[in-house]
């Protein structure tokens, strides 16, 4: 029986004699009592059953003002403050004083009303180290420009900002940087996703006469326990590598932790991987390998010498096990340890157990601590033959006093850091620091520091450029001279041919000591005669083009135009042309070549 058919047999009990009372207004109400739930209709039930399950969400969300459960932000009843009758959250849940305060920061001046400077003013107005009067250029060897990104997104403890205004904020920084300490260049990390991806440059805007160039790694997303794992995540970054001429090192953190450790993809095997596929791809692709460790010595006792069985002892001892295996298959890789944090004697253990291969130790702006006294005895103790200088994701500690929260990392801070090495060195003034710094840096970097020549170069050095600029001939020396093995590359655009030419330098077979290889190279060291041809061609930007492929340029050797000698007959020519030189990083250096002769030197060899 259906429920109008139930409403009409109980009205049937009713006493007909008594008097009826007319019936209430209609008044449409939700059912509140469970037993009201058989008189409802199908849309009462519906409200209730949304009012249910509203108010259960209600009471198990917080409020994130005031942590409190039971409501939301805009019905957040503040906090009492001694009688006043006012919250101190209050303000923040009124729309129209939110967007008054976002106006406010967008014009440099708080919410209520008081100046307050920006962090580009602070910048610009932060006082460097008394002794710092250099022109002397610098090159940021390690930083993070991703993460400083997503740092200033934050808003540093205030009020979020968008990717624009953070980008915008970081390259006003940068510019200061630029027109201050000289900062030519920097090396940022990056990480491939996953090895089946392309690589993607997460700096999609540039810097006003800075360039950035990155050092590529392998996130812990990828997979390389395997040694099929292994091999494909080498090939892609090896492919990267010489497909982006911006990467120019690979770059790995062990960080043996106990947080990071019990974290996916970081476990221990995870982590070798990865450093066994990025020293694989240095040494195949001849670029040098960032190493990063932790944890580092303030992690350690004090009072306790012997370090074993500690986590540190432990990532230590990884990383020397895999450096000796790396460099005895190839001995010619260079290794730079990035933000060092460890004790003085294990870093001059390292760089005695690899003399030829550990190139640079880098300390950045940890050194400034107080009490970091472990990284003040490694800046006395590493040799300036060895230091770069980093900013990493540390801001010195001087910076931090004096900007407060508006301080980022960024590299302006570099003086700062070269400052305490002084300190502690005690016998060495910023002039020694910045040059030796900066001749490390290009002698690891060849790409960078070629960059950091030409921008300070005088004007007669300008002008000198602009010669060059206007020379359209090749020397060539090996593989490319007529009957080489490499002749097809530029045979087609060859317009003249002018052999019996020489240049003045050395030349050697580029194999282990005391052997013959399948090329040569020149250096510009040396008296000797290095016997070529001289090219003249039709289509010079694909030619350049094509040798700059060739010669792996500017990573493996290196172009400027020289003085070469041309005899015709009895009369004796110099004309200038383009010569490719070797990198003095990737020298492997074997026998002479005879005679200067590298067509003459193979012919011999054959017969």
């Amino acid at each position: 029986m259906g429920r109008k058919g139930r409403r009409d047999r109980s009205d049937s009990h009713v006493d007909e004699a008594s008097p009826k009372e007319p019936d209430p207004p209609a008044v449409e109400t939700t059912p509140t009592r469970k037993d009201d739930l058989k008189d409802s209709d199908f849309a009462q039930r519906r409200e209730l059953q949304r009012q249910q399950a509203a108010a259960k969400r209600r009471s198990k969300q917080k409020c994130y003002l005031c942590g409190k459960a039971g409501h939301m932000r805009r019905q957040c009843p503040g906090i009492a403050d001694d009688g006043r009758g006012m919250s101190r959250y209050k303000g923040k849940s009124d729309p129209k004083k939110e967007k008054q305060k976002y106006l406010a920061r967008r014009q440099g001046r708080s919410g209520s009303g008081t100046s307050e400077a920006s962090s580009e003013s602070l910048v610009a107005s932060l006082e460097y180290p008394e002794d710092f009067d250099t022109d002397s250029p610098y090159v940021d060897v390690h930083c993070d420009i991703p993460a400083t990104i997503d740092y200033l997104r934050s808003g540093r403890g205030k009020s979020k900002i968008s990717q624009k205004e953070a980008i915008e904020e970081y390259q006003a920084a940068m510019q200061i940087a630029k027109d201050r300490s000289q900062l030519k260049a920097v090396i940022s990390k990056s990480f491939l996703k996953q090895p089946n991806r392309p690589w993607i440059n997460p700096v999609a805007f540039e810097i006003d006469n800075v360039d950035i160039f990155f050092a590529l790694g392998l996130s812990e997303a990828c997979k390389v326990e395997m040694a099929v794992d292994q091999e494909t995540a080498t090939q892609c970054l090896v492919s990267t590598i010489q497909e982006n001429h911006e990467v120019i090192a690979t770059f790995v953190w062990l960080d043996y932790t106990s947080e990071k450790l019990g974290q996916p993809g970081m476990d221990a095997c995870s982590q070798v991987g990865r450093l066994h596929c990025c020293w694989e791809a240095a040494g195949r692709a001849q670029v040098p390998l960032q190493v990063q460790v932790s944890p580092g010595a303030s992690t350690l006792d004090p009072e306790v010498n012997s370090v074993a069985g500690t986590d540190y002892a432990k990532v230590l001892l990884e990383l020397q096990s895999n450096l000796t295996t790396a460099v005895t298959k190839y001995p010619k890789l260079q290794i730079h340890l990035v933000g060092w944090s460890g004790r003085s004697q294990h870093m001059m253990a390292l760089l005695q157990a690899f003399p030829n291969n550990l190139a640079a130790i880098g300390l950045d702006g940890a050194v400034t601590f107080a009490k970091a006294t472990h990284l003040h005895e490694c800046a006395f103790e590493v040799s300036l033959d060895r230091l770069v200088l980093e900013t990493s994701n540390v801001i010195p500690s001087n910076v931090a006093i004096a900007m407060g929260r508006a301080a980022f990392s960024q590299s302006g801070w570099w003086p700062f850091v070269a400052e305490s090495i002084i300190k502690h060195k005690k016998v060495v003034s910023m002039d020694q620091v910045v040059s030796a710094v900066y001749e490390n840096t290009r002698k690891l970097y060849p790409q960078v520091g070629s960059i950091a020549v030409q921008e300070n170069m005088d004007p007669a050095a300008e002008d000198e450029v602009e010669d060059e600029e206007a020379v359209r001939t090749f020397f060539v020396y090996g593989t490319l001279r007529d009957t080489g093995s490499n002749r097809h590359v530029v045979f087609d655009f060859i317009e003249t041919c002018t052999k019996n030419c020489y240049i003045i330098g050395s030349m050697f077979h580029y194999s282990p000591e005391g052997g013959s290889g399948r090329f040569p190279y020149a250096i510009e060291d040396g008296d000797n005669r290095v016997f070529g041809e001289l090219l003249t061609v039709t289509d010079w930007d694909t030619a350049l083009e094509r040798l700059d492929a060739l010669e792996r340029y500017p990573s493996f050797y290196y172009r400027k135009v020289h003085t070469v000698y041309s005899a015709e007959g009895d009369e004796r020519k110099t004309v200038k042309a383009w010569v490719y030189f070797m990198q003095p990083s990737q020298e492997c250096r074997g026998n002479p070549v005879r005679d200067g002769d590298w067509i003459k030197d193979t012919q011999d060899g054959e017969e």
